[in-house]
Order: C-alpha cells, then sequence, then structure tokens
C-alpha cells in the first residue's frame, strides 16, 4: 500500500518465570502506587514457570512501593507484596505471604544482592530470605527483571526467633479488646542514656519484652528513624524496631540500652572492645560468628551502605545475631557517588570500629580461610546465572539503561556503551582482583586466635578446660596452630600461667590484648 517497511523484533524471557500483577481498580494502578510508598492497595496475582506452569493464581491482600534510593531516584520502582495466604513462590517448600520485588535498578548485572544473599546461605548465616527472579508484568506492561525476595521479619519461614510482636497482640486484646496495631500513638522520649527513643503510648509490654527472651528485628538506617518505633544511639546511628511494629516504653528502653552497651564496647577508645561501664566485652553482647561473617560478606562485596543502612540485627534469648544480609544493590564496584575500586581498603562506621578491635581482627583472621573456599564458586555461580538471565537482561535494558554510579548527578551514572554480555566480564574481573586483595589482607597472616585452644573460632571456658587436659597429659594431641594459641601469655611456652591467663580473661580481668584491666 506504498507504506514505509518496517522491522519488528520479539523478545522473549526465556528461562525466568513470569509474574503478572493487576490492579484491583483503576483509580489505583500501577501510576497511583508508584507515586508514594503511603498509597497501599490490593491486587491479584499469577505466576508461571518458564515452561509456563501455574505457580501462583491469587489475591493480594496489600501491594505498594517500598524502598529509599531506589523509590526515590529511579522510575523502576520496588514493591511489597502481601498475599492473602502463604504461597511457596519459589519451590522452597515453605509457605509464605510476605514478599518483595527488588528492582535492581542500580546493579547492571543484576545478580548483586542474590549473589550475596546465596553466598550467606552457603556460609550457614541463619534465616538468609530465598530469592530468584521474575519477569514482571504489571497491569499488562512489562516492567523488566525483578528479583522475587523473601521479606526479612519474625516468623517461622524467616527469622525464626521469638516472636514478640504475637504476645503483644494477645495481650492487647486481652487488655484492651482492641486490635494491636490499630490506632496507635507514637511520641518520643529519651532512655537512661538521655537519648532518643520513639515508642508507642498506652501500650502495656509482655514481660519477653525486657527480660532478654525477645525477639526483636532490629534495622539500621544511618542517621533517620523512618519507622513508629526505634532508638538512636550515642554514635547518631539509627535504628528501626521492624518488630515488633509497636512497643511500649520499657521495651524501647531495654532494647536501645541492650545495643548501646554493644556500642560502647566496639567503640571503646582504647580500641580493646571492652566496655568498661558494665564489665563486659564487644563479643559478649552478640554472637561472634554472625557479626564476622557478615562484615565478611560486606568486605567481599564493597557494600558502601554496609553497617549504615539496611543492617539487620535481631534479638533473641538475651544476645544479638548480625542479619540478615539484606539490601546489596550497591555493590561489587557500583558505589553511590563513584565506582568502587576492587584492591582498594576503606572501613565505614560500625565496621571501621570492629576491625580496630585485635580480638574481632583476629576472629575475621581465622574465618577468612572457611569464607575464601566458599567464595571460590563465585565465577562459576555468576556464569550460571548469566546463562539464566541473558534473555530477560536483554528485555529488561530495552527499558532501562545500564547504570554504573548510583547517584543520578554524579559522573559515570550511566555505564556508557555496556552490554550484559560486558557487565558480566566487569563482574567477573572485579570480583577476582577483590578477592585477590582480601587475601593479601587477611590470608597473609596466621590463622591464629589468642586463648582459642580447640580452634572453634571462640575462647570461651572450653578452652580453660582444654588447655588443662594438654597440661595433665590427658586431653588431645594439639597441633602446631593450637599450640600457638595456647601460648596466652606470648613467652613462648604453654604452662599453668596460661591456664591462670585465660581464666583471668573470661573473667573480665584482661582486655582483648590480654593486658590486666585497670579498676
Amino acid at each position: 500500500g506504498g507504506g514505509d517497511a518496517r522491522t519488528v523484533h520479539v523478545m522473549q524471557g526465556t528461562g525466568l518465570p513470569t509474574l503478572y500483577l493487576t490492579s484491583s481498580t483503576e483509580d489505583q494502578n500501577r501510576d497511583w502506587v508508584d507515586a508514594s510508598k503511603e498509597n497501599k492497595t490490593t491486587a491479584s496475582a499469577y505466576m508461571i514457570s518458564a515452561d509456563g506452569a501455574a505457580i501462583y493464581d491469587g489475591s493480594v491482600k496489600q501491594l505498594k512501593a517500598r524502598g529509599n534510593s531506589t523509590f526515590l531516584h529511579a522510575n523502576k520502582k520496588s514493591y511489597q507484596i502481601k498475599l492473602s495466604s502463604g504461597a511457596d513462590l519459589l519451590g522452597t517448600g515453605e509457605q509464605v505471604k510476605n514478599w518483595v520485588l527488588l528492582a535492581g535498578y542500580f546493579d547492571a548485572t543484576q545478580m548483586h544482592d542474590k549473589l550475596v544473599k546465596d553466598l550467606a546461605a552457603q556460609l550457614g548465616m541463619s534465616y538468609t530470605a530465598s530469592c530468584g527472579w521474575v519477569n514482571l508484568y504489571y497491569d499488562g506492561e512489562y516492567r523488566g527483571v525483578y528479583l522475587l525476595s523473601e521479606k526479612n521479619s519474625v516468623n517461622t519461614t524467616s527469622v525464626n526467633i521469638n516472636d514478640l510482636e504475637k504476645e503483644y497482640e494477645q495481650l492487647y486484646k486481652l487488655t484492651t479488646g482492641g486490635e494491636y496495631g490499630t490506632n496507635m500513638n507514637v511520641t518520643t522520649g529519651t532512655n537512661k542514656y538521655g537519648l532518643t527513643v520513639s515508642y508507642t503510648t498506652d501500650l502495656t509490654d509482655p514481660i519477653n519484652a525486657t527480660n532478654g527472651a525477645g525477639g526483636y528485628l532490629l534495622e539500621m538506617n544511618y542517621r533517620t528513624l523512618d519507622e513508629p518505633n526505634g532508638f538512636m544511639t550515642k554514635q547518631g546511628y539509627a535504628f528501626n524496631i521492624k518488630s515488633p511494629e509497636w512497643c511500649g516504653k520499657k521495651a524501647v528502653d531495654y532494647i536501645s540500652e541492650y545495643y548501646q552497651g554493644f556500642e560502647d564496647a566496639v567503640y571503646a577508645a582504647d580500641g580493646s572492645g571492652y566496655n568498661a561501664a558494665t564489665g563486659k566485652y564487644y563479643y559478649q553482647y552478640v554472637d561472634l560468628d554472625s557479626l564476622v561473617k557478615t562484615f565478611v560478606l560486606q568486605e567481599l562485596a564493597k557494600n558502601c551502605d554496609g553497617f549504615r543502612y539496611s543492617q539487620f540485627f535481631c534479638f533473641t534469648n538475651g544476645k544479638l545475631y548480625a542479619g540478615p544480609v539484606w539490601d546489596q544493590e550497591l555493590t561489587f564496584g557500583t558505589g553511590w557517588s563513584g565506582y568502587s575500586k576492587p584492591d582498594s581498603m576503606e572501613y565505614f562506621d560500625l565496621g571501621e570500629a570492629l576491625i580496630r578491635i585485635p580480638h574481632f581482627k583476629a576472629a575475621v583472621r581465622a574465618y577468612y580461610s572457611t569464607f575464601r573456599k566458599a567464595a571460590s564458586g563465585l565465577e562459576g555461580r555468576v556464569n550460571a546465572q548469566y546463562t539464566a538471565l541473558c534473555d530477560s537482561a536483554a528485555m529488561n535494558y530495552t527499558l532501562w539503561p545500564y547504570i554504573r554510579v548510583g547517584n543520578h548527578e554524579a559522573a559515570g551514572h550511566i555505564w556508557q556503551g555496556a552490554s550484559y554480555g560486558s557487565v558480566i566480564n566487569d563482574l567477573q574481573s572485579w570480583i577476582a582482583k577483590r578477592l585477590s586483595k582480601l587475601d593479601e589482607v587477611y590470608a597473609g597472616v596466621p590463622e591464629v586466635m589468642r586463648g582459642d585452644v580447640n580452634d572453634d573460632g571462640k575462647v570461651n571456658i572450653t578452652d580453660v578446660v582444654w588447655l588443662r587436659q594438654h597440661l595433665l597429659g590427658i586431653g588431645p594431641t594439639l597441633s602446631d596452630k593450637q599450640m600457638k594459641a595456647a601460648d596466652v601469655n606470648g613467652d613462648g611456652k604453654v604452662n599453668i600461667t596460661d591456664v591462670v591467663w585465660l581464666r583471668e580473661y573470661l573473667l573480665g580481668l584482661r582486655d582483648a590484648n590480654f593486658e590486666l584491666v585497670s579498676r
């Protein structure tokens, strides 16, 4: 008919499941949801596997936009969805209600978050969220590749700690006849340190809120409280209390003051990790294994938000646990204000304070070889993920640009001349250089923790028992490494004096450097 000939290209996102979200009402469509994180609506969801088999076909009880930097600076929004009932969307065998759809706008590879979460799970880090990619269609429009992930929340399928929020719900109904979470009133006050706390008024706290049983889920949010309840610390950090969502004054005082004891130990002026006011070392407040693993993962990925934003801690049975890991988008070279070089070492905030402590540094070095074995599989993992993602990534990057630097006002924000293959090659190169640097820093020293006679990565009363048995000639044969750890006073001999020093250390009479504490 005399018209111009045109070529039509048809793209297909093979290899990934597909999720279709459809708004319940036209006036609360995607544009309305994207306009504000306060806009919450309902929807329907239909999810199929890569081969077209139905995974989920049902209603969404709540749908809303989420995120901080991504919400403010990206048109590709992330979402939080709550299903009407639990569903096994990822084939893990878990029936989960609360999910997040992570846009990965600042991650040109679409791999960063999953790489870290998968490695965390491999390292045995508790409660790591399961995740997998999907192609997302929202109100009939293709929106790109998203990472579908379980949400960090307290329940049996996520952070499986004592569920203090359920206790609040039961107590509130018993004492008021009302529904916990409805018409709650929030105000601010101060804890015993004179620091700001945000709490819920006219709320009776359960016994377990203040007796150590817990549990609490905390999220570090740098300098800003933006949840109903939370607290500030002496170092100026803000912690949102994610669960229980609504807490009374006694509960917020309790958890904020416990964390402050930990922070004061970490930031001890002499770098000892000892809180002179409480007579406790930093590792008496927190599970050392989880803290070391979290630190090493942040070091690997060089997370510019590490120990600032989205750093979770859970508290249960009288102790803090670092994790679960979250928000690993600005990693593996992608920084907020510029490119992050793989061969440089920069420590910030809590991470900087921790690595000053000789005891913590020794624990990191002692664990590094275990971590390094797991990290050696990253190259193969990236290759496998590229195979799964490449077709869908081609579709994604017809809509969205390749991002190199997070801040849209920074030089190099857009990755010029990039292709999906080229950014994956860059990722592989970056990881190889980063591991080489970490080897230089952490593997080039003897992996010996002073006093860790049984070589389990901890110093406790069991090490005293092992040391005494060795001296009596009735215990297991100690390796060269264990003998070095047993020489607690560093005089080149292992004898009863080392037992005395180790007992004094455990009693708090000696600091992390095994120097006598001034009283």
